[in-house]
């Protein structure tokens, strides 16, 4: 009997211990479940990690975009490079300040009162009928939204005043054709940046910059010129110019020239060498008026078209001597002035000159009170000309020598 109840106290506790394995196991499972299983500890800790590792990721993206954007927008001034030049230009007056605007809207609430308030000038010829009735009063231009002018951009036309001109670089000029007087008598100005002009188009440049006689200096060497014809009265009366940049100057297809430099005082050197001037007819007064000239590089001058050269070195008083050797004047009538006023000159070899369809000689040397040589050749005739009146007047020139070429 006691074996009996040892065998069964022996099951008893056998069945127990299987069982308690089984819990064990079972516990063992819920919490191996709640570590691994599908809503595991660890898997929920993957989960949240790579939520974590997506957001940053996503937080990197957004940074750089941002970064590329602020750089896009700093590299292009501001990001008006998403803003079109208007073809639709409107003009306002605030106090002494003149302002161009995109839209009617803003320009109109620009304006101090109702007259000054110019509308659309998209297709105006006369600006002058414009704010030109207020030229004295302007003395500041802005051009606030980025425009694009049709034909002509001369809005700054005889603005006396004008002492500055912002945001010129927002004048799209690719359309432009004539550039005429676009800066013509602004006196006040001291300088002018036109490197953003676009000038792949302009034909006329008649007076740009004439009687601008407070510039002191002026880089036009970026300009494309190559369609320009007229450059007559260019940098006329720029009279405190000390120095010019014309390197790159393509004037391949210039005609006329009359007066380019004319009455440009403070300039005392300048350089043309690089000029194609195969097809201008006209250099009359080409540099008139230079009185600080005291040299000038003409080596590169095709002078074969030109007909006109009344007054070309007229008033060049400190010029010593001037090298005219390279010149072709067997088309030219007129020389009338010619060297009028050179009163520096000692001597001047012309002996290359062909004078035989020259109709004028008044005062040619008049006033060339040091000028004590003239050489000329054998094409060097008088048969057609017609007016000689005061040719050598207060000229200290002894004798005339022709030189056999």
């Amino acid at each position: 009997m006691e074996k009996i109840l040892e065998r069964n106290n022996q099951g008893i506790t056998l069945i127990a211990l299987i069982i308690t394995v089984i819990i064990m196991l079972i516990l063992a499972g819920i919490t191996m479940n709640m570590i691994v299983g599908d809503h595991g500890i660890l898997t929920k800790t993957n989960e949240s990690k790579k939520i974590a590792q997506e957001a940053q990721q996503n937080e990197a993206n957004m940074l750089n975009n941002l970064y590329e954007e602020m750089n896009t927008i700093i590299s292009n001034g501001g990001g008006n490079e998403q803003e079109q030049p208007s073809e639709d230009i409107y003009v306002s007056l605030n106090g002494n300040t003149l302002s161009f605007y995109n839209n009617e809207k803003d320009a109109y609430a620009n304006a101090d009162s109702e007259e000054h308030y110019y509308g659309n000038v998209k297709n105006l010829d006369n600006y002058r009928d414009k704010w030109g009735k207020e030229k004295e009063k302007i003395e500041k231009v802005v051009i606030v939204h980025p425009i694009m002018p049709n034909e002509s951009a001369s809005y700054f036309y005889n603005l006396t005043n004008l002492k500055e001109i912002e945001n010129l670089n927002k004048m799209d000029t690719r359309n432009v054709t004539v550039m005429n007087g676009m800066f013509y008598n602004c006196s006040s100005l001291t300088s002018i940046d036109v490197s953003g002009l676009d000038t792949s188009n302009v034909t006329g440049m008649n007076g740009m910059f004439s009687d601008c006689n407070n510039l002191t200096s002026i880089d036009v060497s970026g300009f494309n010129i190559n369609k320009v014809t007229d450059m007559n009265y260019m940098f006329s009366g720029c009279s405190s110019l000390t120095n010019i940049n014309l390197r790159g100057f393509d004037t391949s297809n210039a005609i006329q020239m009359e007066g380019m430099f004319e009455r440009c005082s403070s300039l005392t050197s300048i350089d043309v060498s690089g000029f194609d001037t195969s097809k201008v007819n006209d250099m009359s007064s080409m540099f008139g008026g230079c009185s600080s000239l005291t040299s000038i590089d003409l080596s590169g001058i095709d002078t074969a078209n030109v007909i006109d050269m009344w007054g070309m070195f007229e008033g060049c008083s400190s010029l010593t001597s001037i090298d005219l050797s390279g010149f072709d004047t067997s088309k030219v009538t007129n020389m009338r002035e010619m060297f009028s006023g050179c009163n520096n000159l000692n001597s001047i070899d012309i002996s290359r000159f062909d004078t035989s369809k020259v109709t004028s000689m008044y005062r040619m040397f008049y006033n060339c009170s040091n000028l004590t040589s003239i050489l000329v050749g054998m094409a060097w005739t008088t048969d057609n000309v017609t007016d000689m009146e005061g040719m050598f007047t207060n000229c200290g020139v002894s004798e005339v020598t022709i030189k056999m070429l």
